[in-house]
């Protein structure tokens, strides 16, 4: 998950607002908490397909 936070593009990407976007990058902790679940991961999509981009497993954010 944490390739997601490498550039602000890709940041403002995931999200709606720079805000949301700021959060999503700020630390580990909230990268992983990002991707405990699909649920979670599919709240931060607005597609599927976005979701499926997204880390779904623990693995995927080590």
């Amino acid at each position: 998950m944490l390739w997601l936070a490498d550039t602000d593009a890709e940041a403002d990407s995931l999200a709606d607002t720079d805000a949301e976007a700021d959060s999503l990058a700020d630390t580990d902790a909230e990268a992983d908490w990002l991707a405990d679940t699909d649920a979670e991961a599919l709240w931060l999509a607005d597609t599927d397909a976005e979701a499926d981009s997204l880390a779904l497993t623990d693995a995927e954010v080590d």
